[in-house]
């Protein structure tokens, strides 16, 4: 991938393996923000670079909390 970008996911479920797996491929950064009752569901982990648990229920406002510090897709 000639522009490959940053995705940060949030799921409340067990689900979206397929899509994780295809951003990985197209040389994407995966990070995945998960409820803690999921960390033993089968996450393709070799596909993530980061798994962040969050105790009890996920909120909306977690990803702007993640993001705060991190730079997006910043040319070296």
């Amino acid at each position: 991938m000639n522009n490959p970008k940053t995705f940060v996911c949030i799921s409340n479920y067990f689900k979206g393996v397929d899509f994780l797996i295809n951003l990985k491929k197209l040389g994407n950064k995966v990070f995945l923000v998960t409820s803690e009752k999921l960390r033993d569901k089968s996450w393709p982990v070799e596909y993530i670079d980061e798994i962040f648990l969050w105790k009890g229920t996920i909120q909306t406002e977690l990803g702007t909390f993640i993001a705060r510090g991190w730079k997006f897709n910043e040319k070296s």
